[in-house]
Order: structure tokens, then C-alpha cells, then sequence
């Protein structure tokens, strides 16, 4: 397919910057980035604020995206990268990127890996790679970086098991009634469960419910903390 066009994780300039006329290294595949954009927007500012985190200020409506011919009247080259803690006045613009990746363009079109899925319709792999793996089997590749103003290399090589479809079962070992813990006493209660996938690591969560004043569920599965009897400032009690 044509195809030069790659998404990376945001980094932002000057680095972005950088990366042009740099090689990028896929296989037995050299590519040299010709282009970079780093997929910002140009926002007006709505209401007078400080800015705190950019999400939270456009989610609040404190910024709106310039688009249309209101886009095509603003010299983008003067407009500035918007920056937190930044006190920011009406009608004032600011660049963005809230999507978290930016694209670099490579010289010649990318060479991707084809494969018949089960239904038999042809589906491309994000690798760029020349072997076709089948499931189960494993495959070596490596990674390279090339970057001229450093002078140190070196490789590693990676081994990757591909598993198909996971069937993850999980099962409870801990009594549904975990038994009673007087007030004022550290819990020492657990959590314990199973699961049949090798190796796996479980994580707990409270998604319904809540437990006494005090305790708290640990992602390992404890229940940490003591029960509270009565009510202070900052949290409740089993007596008000």
C-alpha cells in the first residue's frame, strides 16, 4: 500500500524537529523521515483564566477550537504553544496537541506484511517485517535507533510468543463471608482468587458497594485500615 506516513508518541518540539533527515530502521528496511507534524490546533481563549492542565480548561469551555475561515485569517506562525500556569485573557490563541501523537513522513513507501486470515479475506500486520508468523510459533527481530550526534550502539534481540486468543478464567478462594473484625482493630483481611491464565497477575477493585468507614481495598487484594466508630471531619463513622 502507499504508506508513508507514521503515528508516534507525542514528543513535542525541538525534539520533533530533530528527528528530520534521521533513519528509521524496519527489518532489513532503512527509511529516512523527510517531514514531521506535530499535530496541533489552534484554540481561542474563551474567558479569562490561568490554565491548569488544557483538558480540563477546554472540557470547561474556557477554550474553543479555531476552524474555517476564522483559521484561514490567523498567521499560525505567531501563534504560541500553550503553556500550564499560563494566565491567558480573552480572544488570546494557544497551540495544542490534545490528541497525544504526532506523525512523521519517511522518504519511500513503508513495506508491510500480508497474511490470509481464517475468513480468508487478506488483513494487514503492523509489522514491517518480510516473515509471516504462524500462531503459536515464535520469532526473533530486532530494534535499532540512528541518530548522529550520538556515537555509542547497540542491539538487542527480542523473542516474542505469539497466543491467539486468551481464555481467562477466574476463580475465588476467599469465602464469600470473609468474617467479622471488631472496630479500632488493623484489618488483616484478604482477598484471594485464581486465575487460569500462567503466570497472570490479578488486580481487585471495589465496583459495587462500599466498605466500612476506614478500610480500604488494596489492588493486591488486602483490605487495609481500621474501622472507624465515630465521624470526624474528614470521614464517617459507624456512629454519627
Amino acid at each position: 500500500p502507499s504508506q508513508k506516513l507514521i503515528k508516534i508518541n507525542k514528543i513535542g518540539p525541538p525534539f520533533l524537529n530533530d528527528l528530520i533527515g534521521q533513519n528509521l530502521i524496519f527489518g532489513e528496511h532503512t527509511y529516512q523521515i523527510s517531514s514531521v507534524d506535530d499535530n496541533t490546533k489552534i484554540y481561542r481563549c474563551k474567558t479569562s483564566h490561568t490554565s491548569d492542565t488544557f483538558a480540563l480548561d477546554l472540557q470547561n469551555s474556557r477554550w474553543e477550537e479555531v476552524t474555517g475561515a476564522d483559521l484561514a485569517a490567523i498567521d499560525e506562525s505567531t501563534v504560541l504553544l500553550w503553556n500550564t500556569e499560563n494566565a491567558y485573557s480573552k480572544d488570546d490563541f494557544a497551540k495544542f496537541n490534545i490528541d497525544l501523537f504526532e506523525t512523521v513522513t519517511v522518504n519511500i513507501n513503508l513495506l508491510q506484511t500480508v497474511y490470509a486470515g481464517s475468513n480468508t479475506t487478506l488483513e494487514l500486520v503492523p509489522l514491517y517485517t518480510r516473515e509471516i508468523v504462524k500462531k503459536g510459533e515464535t520469532f526473533e527481530f530486532n530494534l535499532y535507533t540512528d541518530n548522529a550526534n550520538e556515537v555509542a550502539e547497540s542491539n538487542k534481540t527480542f523473542v516474542v510468543k505469539t497466543l491467539g486468543e486468551v481464555d481467562s478464567v477466574i476463580k475465588w478462594i476467599s469465602e464469600e463471608n470473609l468474617a467479622s473484625i471488631s472496630a479500632n482493630y488493623i484489618s488483616n483481611l484478604q482477598l484471594t482468587a485464581t486465575s487460569t491464565v500462567p503466570n497472570a497477575n490479578l488486580i481487585y477493585a471495589l465496583t459495587k458497594g462500599r466498605l466500612p468507614s476506614g478500610l480500604t481495598l488494596l489492588f493486591d487484594g488486602s483490605i487495609s485500615g481500621k474501622i472507624k466508630v465515630f465521624a470526624d471531619t474528614n470521614n464517617i463513622g459507624l456512629t454519627i
